[in-house]
């Protein structure tokens, strides 16, 4: 799994909450995340405590995370196809005789 998300998705209801996706080699997987600004200090912070709207807006971005996810697994495989039509096919040794 590489370190930065191939998706990003922030709440509209909620602009306290995110999901990011990665594809790693066992599949995709995904994070939400809560950042809050602490009124003490002034300073954003993470956390893991959510209330009902909080669990409403990720309701909301989940199936739009599963799209993406899906989406960017497509075209990953696509140019997957793509690169291996474009490599050059090994000969065979009958092909290497044939005499020009």
């Amino acid at each position: 799994m590489s370190n930065k998300p191939v998706l990003s998705i922030k709440s509209n209801v909620s602009f306290s909450i995110s999901i990011a996706g990665w594809i790693g080699e066992y599949g995709p997987s995904f994070k939400i995340n809560k950042r809050y600004k602490d009124k003490a200090s002034g300073e954003y912070k993470d956390t893991n405590w959510l209330d009902p709207r909080d669990l409403a807006a990720i309701a909301m971005l989940i199936p739009e995370a599963l799209e993406r996810i899906k989406e960017h697994e497509g075209a990953k495989q696509e140019r997957h196809e793509a690169a291996a039509e474009e490599a050059p096919k090994e000969s065979t040794e009958e092909e290497d005789t044939i005499p020009y």
